[in-house]
């Protein structure tokens, strides 16, 4: 079957389309794909940023709770240490009364 110049013009055409039917339709399936991995990415990003604020408030609640039981522990190890020299010196005046 020969081929005339319009004839192999005709058939390098039709080839040509499917390729670029083909190539855009890859393009749009990666497109999709991108797209779909941008908004999952930016969901993990919010959930991880929500994490890192409740980790902040905790690490801020701890850190208050420590203060606080530190002020509170000087006041008690002073009055245990004022307490035991006071019983040290009732029994050593038990002991001299003796």
């Amino acid at each position: 079957m020969p081929y005339t110049i319009g004839g192999i013009i005709q058939v390098m055409d039709d080839a040509t389309q499917i390729l670029v039917i083909i190539t855009s339709s890859v393009l749009i399936l990666f497109l999709l794909l991108f797209i779909t991995l941008l908004l999952q990415f930016i969901f993990l990003i919010r959930r991880v940023k929500r994490l890192i604020h409740k980790a902040e408030n905790v690490a801020e609640t701890v850190e208050a709770v420590s203060d606080t039981f530190s002020k509170a522990v000087l006041p008690a190890a002073f009055g245990k240490v004022l307490a035991n020299l006071m019983a040290s010196m009732s029994k050593a005046q038990d002991k001299r009364r003796r």
